[in-house]
């Protein structure tokens, strides 16, 4: 709770917390307030899509299979978009 990070990548289907249940509860740390989260599924996009709509913020969607270097470049592109100058990434 009192470490703040960049970039959150989560999975969006996992067992016990799903990927919902864990950005609801990083938005609520206020050390995290400026965290970004990249959402990651195996879903459809249209599912994934859904399965959000009850306005939980992320900032990127990647489904999977992705490849690994598109990845981290992604992760990096959103982390540039922060204002802080730290660079702690949460995978």
């Amino acid at each position: 709770e009192s470490n703040s990070f960049n970039v959150v990548v989560c999975d969006l289907r996992m067992p016990g917390m799903d990927g919902r249940d864990v950005i609801r509860r990083i938005r609520g740390f206020p050390s995290c307030a400026d965290t970004h989260v990249i959402v990651a599924t195996g879903d459809t996009e249209t599912t994934a899509d859904a399965l959000l709509r009850d306005h939980t913020k992320y900032d990127e969607l990647v489904t999977k299979p992705y490849n690994v270097d598109s990845l981290v470049r992604l992760v990096e592109g959103v982390a540039a978009r922060s204002s802080s100058s730290a660079r702690r990434l949460l995978l």
